[in-house]
């Protein structure tokens, strides 16, 4: 079972974030990343996302499940990247508990949508660049790095392995 204290890190780091960038590789175009939203880190470090059982993504997913996915939250200048194994559900109780109305904007016949699954990504590892001092702290850091002509420190910066 993955550590409670590190999954609890990384929804810590994620709290703010909803939208992220999601990468696949296929062998004909190389890397290929678009944003997604995710629904759910569980107890497990597992993130959920609803899509399209059919889309390119689950295509690429289907012969290379290894996935990237970077969060970024410039209002706290935090930045994640996530490492992980991705997998298809459709399991319609996991659906209906992770369930909300904005998902209809993409599936507008909801639950009963035939493509609508959920990605499941199994996160193996994360790296983070945490700076969540305020703008006026950021700036003056920067600042007084320029002055002194010294190294800027730009925050936390870590891995979790889960």
């Amino acid at each position: 079972m993955k550590k409670q204290k590190e999954i609890e890190k990384l929804r810590e780091l994620l709290s703010s974030s909803k939208v992220c960038m999601l990468s696949t590789y296929n062998e004909k175009e190389g890397i290929h990343t678009r944003p997604m939203s995710y629904h759910q880190i569980d107890d497990d470090g597992m993130i959920w996302f609803f899509t399209n059982e059919y889309s390119p993504k689950m295509k690429e997913i289907s012969v290379n499940n290894k996935i990237n996915i970077s969060f970024i939250n410039e209002g706290k200048s935090n930045y994640v990247t996530l490492k992980a194994t991705a997998s298809l559900v459709t399991d319609k109780a996991k659906m209906e508990a992770l369930f909300n109305p904005i998902v209809k904007a993409w599936f507008p016949k909801g639950l009963d949508d035939p493509k609508l699954a959920l990605l499941k990504a199994d996160v193996t590892s994360a790296e983070y660049w945490d700076n969540s001092s305020n703008t006026m702290v950021f700036l003056f850091n920067i600042a007084q790095a320029l002055f002194s002509e010294t190294l800027f420190h730009e925050g936390e910066h870590g891995k979790i392995k889960l």
